[in-house]
C-alpha cells in the first residue's frame, strides 16, 4: 500500500528528476516508510512506501523482475500472492528475491502480459514500463479502489496516486471544467473517470491504458459488475457467503505489520467481524449527539466476536476546521461527502495504532443495502399516476416549510427527494436519489455563464449507466451504483481519509470473488418492498450469532451533523471562503447570491448543508492552490 507517481516523455528527451521528486514529494503521507525513484530515458517512476508486507530493503520500489526488463511502481495490496508465486515458480522457474507481493507484478507480466489482470485478486493501481516494447501500461484494479490519475501536456504524460501530485509537476493549470463542476455541486462527486480539472483524468476502473514512446493508447477494459443471476435460495446463498467471507477475510489477514477493522453498528462490518478467525481490534467513532451516535452496538458486536474495541470521538483531538481543511486538501476539493470528517478522525485515531485495517464498505453496491433500491421500485409503480407538477409543487412545500428540522434523515428531505425523483427520464429514478442540490438551488447562485451549462444534465452518465445495464430493472439499479456511484464517492472517501493518515483499509466485500458471488444472487434475496435491505447479509450475520438488535437494525450511514456544524464550528470557514473570498467560485457563481445563501442557512430560514459543504471544499482546495 504506498503511493506512485512517474513521467513519460513522447520524444527522445530525458525525464526531469527534480519534476518527479516534487511530484512524489507530494504524496509522502500515502507511504511515511520511504521512498524511491527510476528512471531511463524518457520513463521515469517515483514511489512512496507504506510498507506492509516484506518490510526489508527487498521491498522498495521502483521494482524490477530478475531480468530488468519490466519495471513496476504500484499501490494496492495482492491477496492470492502466494497461489500466483507457486504458478510462476513451478511452471516458469522464477526465483523471488523477497517476499513482498509487489515482486508477483513484473515477474507475472513477463510471462503473462495482459493476463495477469485475470489472475490477481485484490485492490491496485500500478504502472509497468515493459523495456521490451517500450510501452507504459497504466491499471486499475475492477472498482478502482485505488486511486490513478494522467494527464498529457507539452508532449509528456504525467501520473500520480492523487491530483496534487501531477499539479506539483507545475505542467498543467488548475482550470476548472464547467461541466465537472456542474456535476460536482449536483452529485458531491466527479465521475469515475473525469476529475475538476480540465486536463487531468483517471484511468477507469477495471482498466488499462497503454502507451508507447509515440503516444500512442490503447486502452482495454479486463473486468467490470454484472449480474447474472443463478442463486435463488436464500440458505445457499447465506452458507456461501459465510464460506467465501472466510476465505476472503482470511486472505486480507496476511501482513507483517498488526490489522484492525472500522467497526460500526452496521451489518457489514458487523459481519466482518464474526467472521474474522483471529482476533483484532475494532476502532468506532463516536457522537455526542445520540442520533448520530451508534458506538453500544459496535461495541457489543466486538465484544460477541472476541475482538478489542475502541471508540473514538468524532474530532475530539483537534478542530473540526483543522479537520475540515485537511479533508479538503486530501480530497483535492473533488468529494463531498462529508461523512468524510467522521472517517479522518478515525483514520487518524486508527493510524496510530496499526497500520492496516479491513472495512465494510461496497456491501450497499453489492448487496442492496441502500433504501433507495426500496424507493426505485415503489416509484416504477407510482410514477405513472402522479402528476409532475403536484409532486413538484408538493416537494417545494416540503423544502420550505420543514427547512429548520435538521435531524439525522428528516422526514421531509426524504419524502422531497423521492417526490423529485419521480420525474426522471426513462425509469431512471434511482439516479435522482442521491442528488446533492437540485438545478433549482445551484440556478440560485449562477452566473449568466454558469446558467448555460446548468441546461445540461449533471446525471448524465449515471443514467447511461442505469441504461445499458442489463437484467432486471433492480438489476439495473445495483449495477449503476457498483459502476458509478461506489468508484466515484464510496472508495473515493476510504482511500483518501485513510491514506491521508498513512492507513491501509483493505474491503472484503470488494473482493472480486464476493463481487462475483453477490453477481449470481437473485435480486429477490437482497430486499423486498417493505423491509430492510442486505436480506442475505442479515441472514448471514444471525447464523453467526448476530443479536436481533444488530440483524434487524436500519441502516444508518456515517452521517454527521452537518447544518449545525456549518453554523458553529465550521462556520468561520464560510465566512472565510464565501464572505471574503467568494472569487475562487468564478466565473460561475455569483458573489452576492452566494452570501445571501449562506446567511439564510445562517438564520436557519434554509437548510442548504449540503451545497454548502460542497462549496467549502472546493473553495479550501481553490484557496491552497
Amino acid at each position: 500500500m504506498c503511493g506512485l507517481s512517474g513521467i513519460l516523455n513522447f520524444s527522445t528527451g530525458l525525464v526531469d528528476n527534480i519534476v518527479l521528486r516534487r511530484m512524489n514529494d507530494t504524496i509522502a503521507h500515502r507511504g511515511p516508510d520511504g521512498e524511491g525513484f527510476w528512471s531511463h530515458g524518457p520513463i521515469g517512476f517515483g514511489h512512496r512506501r507504506l510498507a506492509i508486507r516484506g518490510l526489508g530493503d527487498d521491498g522498495h520500489q521502483p521494482m524490477h523482475d530478475n531480468t530488468k526488463a519490466i519495471c513496476v511502481t504500484y499501490n494496492g495490496e495482492i491477496y492470492n500472492y502466494d497461489e500466483l508465486r507457486r504458478r510462476l515458480e513451478t511452471e516458469f522457474n522464477i526465483v523471488f528475491k523477497s517476499k513482498c507481493d509487489t515482486e508477483i507484478i513484473p515477474n507475472g507480466w513477463l510471462v503473462w502480459g495482459e493476463k495477469l489482470f485475470d489472475y490477481i485478486e485484490g485492490m491496485y493501481a500500478l504502472a509497468i514500463w515493459d523495456s521490451r516494447t517500450n510501452t507504459l501500461t497504466l491499471a486499475r484494479d475492477g472498482v478502482g479502489i485505488k486511486p490513478l490519475f494522467y494527464g498529457i501536456k507539452n508532449n509528456s504524460l504525467y501520473f500520480c496516486s492523487e491530483i496534487k501530485g501531477i499539479l506539483a509537476s507545475h505542467k498543467f493549470r488548475s482550470d476548472t471544467d464547467p461541466f465537472a463542476f456542474y456535476s460536482y455541486l449536483s452529485n458531491g462527486y466527479t465521475e469515475p473517470t473525469k476529475t475538476l480539472s480540465i486536463d487531468i483524468n483517471q484511468v477507469q476502473p477495471g482498466s488499462y491504458l497503454q502507451f508507447n514512446a509515440d503516444g500512442v493508447l490503447n486502452e482495454r477494459q479486463f473486468w467490470s459488475p454484472k449480474r447474472n443471476p443463478s442463486i435463488y435460495s436464500m440458505d445457499e446463498a447465506a452458507s456461501g457467503l459465510i464460506d467465501l467471507m472466510g476465505d476472503v477475510c482470511g486472505d486480507m489477514l496476511v501482513s507483517d505489520v498488526p490489522l484492525g477493522l472500522l467497526l460500526s453498528s452496521g451489518i457489514d462490518s458487523s459481519l466482518i467481524a464474526l467472521t474474522m478467525k483471529n482476533p483484532v481490534t475494532c476502532y468506532t467513532t463516536s457522537f455526542s449527539e445520540k442520533d448520530f451516535d451508534e458506538s453500544l452496538n459496535a461495541k457489543n458486536i466486538a465484544s460477541l466476536a472476541g475482538h478489542s474495541w475502541i471508540s473514538e470521538r468524532a474530532s475530539s483531538e483537534s478542530s473540526a476546521v483543522d479537520d475540515f481543511y485537511s479533508v479538503a486538501h486530501a480530497v483535492d476539493g473533488q468529494l463531498a461527502d462529508s461523512s468524510c470528517l467522521a472517517h479522518y478522525s478515525l483514520s487518524r485515531l486508527v493510524s496510530r495504532q496499526v497500520k492496516v485495517a479491513l472495512a465494510g464498505d461496497g456491501a450497499d453496491e453489492f448487496f442492496g443495502g441502500y433504501p433507495t433500491y426500496k424507493a426505485s421500485r415503489i416509484a416504477s409503480k407510482v410514477a405513472p399516476l402522479i402528476p409532475k407538477k403536484a409532486s413538484n409543487a408538493l416537494a417545494e412545500f416540503l423544502d420550505s416549510r420543514y427547512s429548520e428540522d435538521e435531524g439525522r434523515v428528516p422526514w421531509h428531505d426524504v419524502l422531497s427527494r423521492f417526490l423529485k425523483g419521480l420525474n426522471a427520464p426513462n425509469q431512471t429514478y434511482h439516479t435522482e436519489w442521491r442528488r446533492l442540490a437540485t438545478k433549482a438551488s445551484i440556478a440560485e447562485i449562477a452566473t449568466p455563464y454558469f446558467a448555460e451549462i446548468l441546461k445540461s444534465d449533471p446525471l448524465i452518465h449515471y443514467r447511461r449507466e442505469f441504461q445499458k445495464a442489463s437484467g432486471s430493472f433492480e438489476d439495473k439499479c445495483l449495477l449503476a451504483d457498483e459502476r458509478f456511484y461506489l468508484p466515484s464517492d464510496m472508495i473515493v472517501k476510504v482511500d483518501r481519509m485513510s491514506m491521508a493518515n498513512g492507513l491501509e483499509v483493505r474491503v472484503p466485500f470488494l473482493d472480486r470473488r464476493i463481487m462475483d458471488f453477490a453477481g449470481k444472487i437473485d435480486h429477490g434475496l437482497f430486499f423486498s418492498n417493505f423491509g430492510e435491505g442486505k436480506k442475505v447479509l442479515r441472514e448471514a450475520a444471525l447464523r453467526l450469532g448476530a443479536p436481533q438488535a444488530i440483524v434487524k437494525a436500519r441502516k444508518k450511514g456515517f452521517n454527521i451533523p452537518l447544518a449545525k456544524l456549518l453554523r458553529t464550528e465550521l462556520k468561520p470557514i464560510g465566512d472565510k471562503i464565501i464572505m471574503q473570498n467568494p472569487d475562487v467560485f468564478a466565473p460561475f457563481l455569483d458573489p452576492d447570491k452566494l452570501r445571501e445563501l449562506w446567511q439564510l442557512h445562517l438564520d436557519k430560514h434554509v437548510n442548504a448543508s449540503y451545497l454548502l459543504w460542497a462549496l467549502l471544499i472546493f473553495g479550501a482546495w481553490r484557496l491552497e492552490l
